[in-house]
């Protein structure tokens, strides 16, 4: 019974060992695999090197992405490389698609280096640095004196001016004289414009927005739109 025994335990560990050998061969077998594999890569890189394939595309595509690890047992896809490195090599020899160029009111185009700038606008100019629109004068109000003989004035008016200061001041400005007479309590009496003076025949006539004025001009105040005309009549 004891022989029995020991002749099945020796028989289940020669069953062991010989077990233990297969998948140590199988093992050996895939990793001579592999080392074939890796082998006949680093060949094909060599060679692709060699050719300048490989620095050509590099610049424009970067590393190519690392390809997953082959299942054991299944063969190596050999052609996967140098494909990918085609297409690597049809993209750095592409020619960049040029961008459209961008509409806009005010967009402006450089010829290039040494060459005038143009603008998309006929009539664009670049903007005033620094400018100051001119003031608007104002407009000074002025009233219209018609002299007989003389012609017709237009002074400038001022605050509280009566129709005989702006005779008087026509008469600075024009360099015509303006000669008059006090007869209290009337006023200043005009009596001569220019080289016509009053005499036993004649006076000058004041007439205001055009009709005979029946209060002397020291006593007649003005504005812009009045009207002043004076007249040598006879009595």
């Amino acid at each position: 019974m004891h022989q029995s025994l020991y002749k099945r335990s020796f028989l289940l560990l020669v069953g062991i060992a010989a077990i233990s050998l297969v998948i140590g061969g199988v093992g050996f077998g895939r990793g001579k695999d592999r080392e074939q594999l890796a082998t006949r890569v680093r060949e094909l890189e060599s060679q692709l090197n060699a050719k300048g394939v490989i620095d050509e595309t590099a610049a424009s595509t970067g590393p190519a992405e690392s390809q997953p690890a082959s299942p054991a047992g299944a063969q190596p896809t050999v052609n996967s490389k140098p494909k990918q490195i085609q297409k690597n090599v049809a993209q750095a020899a592409a020619k960049p698609t040029e961008e459209p160029p961008q509409n806009g009111p005010a967009q402006v185009i450089a010829i290039g280096a040494g060459e005038a700038t143009q603008s998309s606008q006929s009539n664009w100019s670049p903007p005033a640095t620094g400018a100051t629109p001119s003031p608007i004068p104002a407009l000074i109000p002025t009233v219209a004196i018609k002299i007989q003989h003389l012609g017709t004035f237009t002074p400038a008016l001022q605050a509280g001016d009566t129709a005989l200061s702006a005779l008087k001041r026509a008469g600075q400005q024009n360099g015509f004289r303006v000669r008059t007479t006090e007869f209290p309590p009337y006023g200043e009496f005009v009596d001569c414009l220019g080289d016509l003076c009053f005499d036993d025949h004649h006076y000058w006539a004041f007439y205001f927005n055009g009709q005979y004025s029946n209060v002397g001009a020291g006593s007649q105040p003005v504005i812009a739109s009045d009207t002043m005309e004076w007249k040598w009549e006879a009595f």
